[in-house]
């Protein structure tokens, strides 16, 4: 059977080749074009192994054990046990091939085909040796051998393994024949023989190069693998190995993973290969004299329990087995040969397609020596991500083409910085390199997360240039190696939005986020907004002072965000529902839940943001959930590119965690209406503690959560008068830093507010 292989996408070029495309050399180009010369052929393995228990090879005939198939094998692997035994040969550990064996074998092969040895490993009593078609020799290369002990002490070559490895085409096979452990009770030493045997067989060759077992892309293991059946005997000779497959030692070994995991094995329709009383073979004799071959192979010892300790395995995804068989007439041995046969589906270079394919490369390559140069057609010429919104992922294709003569290797770099494969760090691209060949397409897309800072990288560039509204951000360059560059501007139209804006610019502003421009949005100045209501929270109480505040008579929005007053509204009326949300950390940019959890909980938020951008759609239904709710105001004060409250770790350490201490650095340090946004959160959390009954754990659970984005260091190089820049390197790497804030918030959040600082900052 011959077929074409499916044609596999071109690989990047290793930057490691010397050449490039413009001098790439013929045989780099014959490579990207292998799909067009390789096909698929099957090749047939044939298998077989015995334990010869140390007889003489002298005149014996093995055709039937070899030749049991009318089609003749391609490559014969047979692995002999026990060849001899003896105690000098153990001791020397014995490696000399016996050839008279390599002889019988070659006899026995089918006659219909020419066979030569290829490779024989012999230790102690274990012999593999491997044939091959005469011609098919020359498709072989990289032929190694190993062997490995596990006889006493892990010295002795009585026990373990010889193993052939080489390269037939362009795949390598790997053939192991081991002899394990005898005896019933042996089966975690059986388990061990197999994984020591694929830890330590190394196979190398000259010039340094090595692999192990599990490199091949086929492989085949065999021998005495000696496991046994747990019966203790078979009623009326019933030796059908189906109705004792769970008793059967390497069926277990497999299930629990203990030894051939991943390998396969034939479903077994002979009779058990071990062991046999050779004092009767003689019966056996006059039984083939009668022609009553049935009873030939089931004189067993009465000693021991039969059992299918010859077995052949196989490790491989192309490979079919069509026979898996005992020869029961050969009765030289307590064991029975075994053999099977396989199909092996390779990939083989066409010969006569790889020389037309040679032929077209070489007078191309003369061609186009001087003349002819890389050439990428880019479509668009510019990265837009269009309109987007702080907390937006935002993604955007370009298409490359090559519609040159040859190969095109390009790389992305950053204008700014052109070390290779740089890309800004708030950008990521799903390939920065590739080799493309004539004519073939290739899309690259680039993801985008909007956070603050860059929507301040964007407003800045914007109040440079009022006049625009697509406004460029950044180059990328597609480089070319050998040919021209091409230059791709990213940009964005910025729409303004409460995540990323200032807590004064939410105050400040006459009309939704989302019926602003961006000129509105950055031309706001940071100046306190005076209004004044007389409440005495000691008159009213602390839970209908919080009612009066997310009433909306007086417009609290003006001494307060509209936006975090809209989303502390809301979850004020469901605060029942807030216990189990505050039971652990929260903020789903830092949990660890799995993916399509944290992309559902994204869109929620950003669906609420559009909401709070509309001051409230005007009457519509809130959008969210209260999980989705809290977390979007902790996204608020996350995004803010000035965070609430500015302090540095050296005045929080001042303190001492004391609460008038403590008071009085949020009085002298944080910007009025800062302290006026804390307040009224300081309020919702003693609402949240009185009326959801939360715990202490919840208490700690809500200190750290609103450390992490009340107590930032402020990135924003314009910062308003009265509010200081942090010092600490934050950004919730360190550890004691957040540790410290967290017990600062503590001394707030676990207790009431002073009545006279909510008469003077909230209501004065």
């Amino acid at each position: 059977m011959t077929t074409t292989p499916p044609t596999p996408n071109p690989k990047p070029m290793s930057k490691s080749r010397s050449a490039v495309p413009r001098h790439m050399s013929t045989s780099e180009e014959v490579r990207l074009r292998r799909a067009e010369y390789m096909t698929l052929h099957d090749f047939k393995i044939y298998v077989g192994t015995w334990n010869v228990n140390s007889i003489k090879p002298e005149n014996i005939c093995l055709n039937e054990w070899l030749h049991t198939v009318d089609d003749t094998p391609d490559i014969y692997a047979i692995g002999l046990q026990e060849i001899t035994m003896d105690a000098n040969t153990i001791f020397s550990g014995e490696k000399k091939v016996v050839t008279d064996w390599i002889s019988r074998i070659l006899e026995g092969v089918h006659p219909n085909a020419e066979y030569e040895e290829l490779k024989s490993v012999r230790f102690v009593g274990m012999q593999l040796m491997v044939l091959v078609k005469k011609e098919l020799k020359s498709s072989i290369s990289e032929c190694m051998t190993a062997i490995v002990a596990r006889g006493a002490g892990n010295y002795f070559g009585n026990k373990g393994g010889v193993g052939i490895s080489f390269c037939f085409h362009e795949s390598l096979f790997c053939f192991v024949n081991s002899h394990f452990a005898a005896h019933q009770d042996e089966f975690e030493h059986r388990n061990a023989d197999f994984q020591e045997i694929t830890r330590q067989m190394l196979f190398i060759e000259e010039g340094n190069k090595s692999r192990r077992i599990r490199e091949h892309d086929h492989i085949f293991w065999f021998g005495d693998l000696n496991y046994r059946v747990d019966v203790k005997e078979f009623p009326n000779d019933d030796y059908n190995y189906e109705n004792y497959i769970l008793s059967d030692q390497l069926f277990m070994a497999r299930t629990q993973q203990k030894a051939f995991n991943g390998y396969q094995e034939g479903l077994i329709t002979f009779n058990p290969t071990y062991k046999f009383d050779k004092s009767s073979y003689h019966i056996i004799f006059f039984t083939l004299l009668l022609n009553l071959c049935f009873l030939a192979g089931k004189c067993y010892d009465k000693l021991r329990i039969a059992s299918w300790c010859d077995r052949i395995l196989w490790r491989s995804k192309n490979v079919t087995q069509t026979i898996y068989d005992s020869c029961p007439t050969i009765c030289l041995s307590d064991h029975k040969p075994v053999f099977g046969y396989f199909l092996v589906t390779l990939e083989v270079q066409d010969q006569a397609k790889l020389r037309k394919i040679v032929g077209d490369v070489l007078r191309n390559h003369d061609k186009r020596e001087n003349d002819l140069v890389p050439t990428l057609k880019v479509a668009p010429r510019e990265i837009n991500f269009g309109t987007v919104k702080v907390n937006d992922t935002i993604a955007t294709t370009i298409e490359l083409l090559n519609v040159g003569y040859i190969p095109v290797v390009f790389q992305l770099k950053n204008k700014t910085n052109q070390k290779e494969n740089a890309l800004p760090s708030w950008i990521q691209a799903s390939a920065v390199t590739n080799c493309l060949l004539p004519g073939q397409k290739f899309n690259i897309t680039f993801t985008v997360k909007i956070d603050s800072a860059l929507s301040n990288e964007i407003i800045q560039k914007f109040k440079n240039n009022p006049s625009i509204r697509k406004i460029p951000t950044d180059t990328i360059i597609i480089h070319v190696l050998e040919g021209s560059d091409t230059f791709l501007t990213v940009y964005f139209e910025l729409k303004p939005s409460c995540f990323g804006a200032t807590f004064e610019q939410m105050c400040k502003l006459s009309k939704p986020f989302n019926k602003s421009r961006l000129s509105d949005f950055y031309q706001i100045e940071e100046e306190e907004v005076v209004f004044r209501r007389n409440i005495n929270p000691e008159i009213i109480g602390w839970s209908a002072l919080f009612e009066i505040l997310n009433e909306n008579k007086g417009d609290p929005s003006k001494r307060l965000p509209k936006e975090i007053f809209l989303l502390i509204n809301y979850l004020n009326n469901n605060i029942h529902e807030l216990k189990e949300v505050l039971a652990h950390e929260r903020l789903t940019t830092n949990c660890n839940s799995n993916k399509e959890k944290t992309d559902l909980m994204e869109y929620e938020i950003n669906n609420v943001r559009d909401y709070l951008d509309s001051w409230g759609n005007y009457g519509t239904p809130f959008p969210g959930t209260p999980e989705s709710a809290f977390e979007t105001l902790l996204k608020l004060f996350q995004l803010s590119s000035v965070p609430l409250l500015t302090l540095t770790d050296q005045e929080i350490i001042a303190t001492n965690y004391r609460f008038d201490l403590c008071m009085d650095l949020i009085m002298h340090r944080v910007f009025p209406l800062h302290r006026r946004i804390f307040l009224y959160l300081w309020l919702f959390i003693r609402e949240i503690k009185s009326k959801a009954q939360v715990g202490k754990l919840c208490d700690l659970n809500i200190a750290l959560t609103f450390a992490r984005v009340l107590m930032r260091e402020n990135k924003n190089t314009s910062i308003p008068i009265g509010i200081q820049p942090a010092t600490a390197n934050d950004h919730t790497y360190n550890v004691a830093f957040l540790e410290r804030k967290r017990k600062f918030l503590l001394q707030f959040f676990t207790i009431d507010p002073p009545m006279d600082w909510v008469q003077k900052e909230l209501f004065k």
